[in-house]
């Protein structure tokens, strides 16, 4: 079964999931069979940028709407996979001020990303002593939702080494 990200928008349990926590669809179908969920935690889906609502339906667990079914054939290259990845986590950093959100890619490579009073922190880090390379911040920059053309800071920090820079946050056209 394909690996589909959702990322947790809100849990009303006293003992809720972090928000923007992210559960793959495994973890998504097991925590509705066996009611891990709380009624009410909102999800959202990333293969279609859809919310999604935990309800309870005859003694189940579901979610409202009703997930779209998933395809073998949804393959995705690498480059639209993280044009996805970028707009998804824009969404929830312009959606959640002051709260970071973090992504690590299959590569090792883990990206950051922080939106508040008008600016954007973004960051790519690595832990392998050598860091994220030019090229991997060039990429980030050209596959983010937005032209960004800024010039990053490398740094170091608890055994990681990142490439980071602060922007101006793009107002909203809607």
């Amino acid at each position: 079964m394909p690996t589909v990200s959702f990322i947790v928008i809100s849990d009303p349990d006293p003992a809720p999931l972090t928000r923007g926590c992210l559960l793959n669809i495994r973890e998504i179908i097991w925590g509705l069979a066996y009611n891990s969920f709380t009624v009410g935690t909102i999800l959202m889906d990333n293969r279609h940028h859809t919310t999604h609502e935990v309800i309870r339906f005859k003694d189940k667990l579901e979610l409202t709407p009703p997930l779209l079914p998933v395809t073998k054939c949804q393959e995705i290259s690498a480059m639209t996979k993280l044009k996805s990845i970028l707009c998804e986590m824009l969404e929830f950093a312009e959606t959640h001020p002051g709260e970071s959100i973090k992504r690590c890619l299959s590569k090792g490579l883990r990206i950051d990303l922080m939106s508040h009073d008008k600016e954007t922190h973004l960051q790519i880090s690595r832990t392998n002593g050598v860091g994220p390379s030019p090229e991997e911040w060039l990429t980030v920059c050209k596959l983010f939702p937005y032209p960004i053309l800024v010039t990053p800071t490398r740094i170091s920090h608890a055994g990681r080494i990142y490439l980071r820079a602060t922007f101006p946050t793009q107002p909203k056209l809607f």
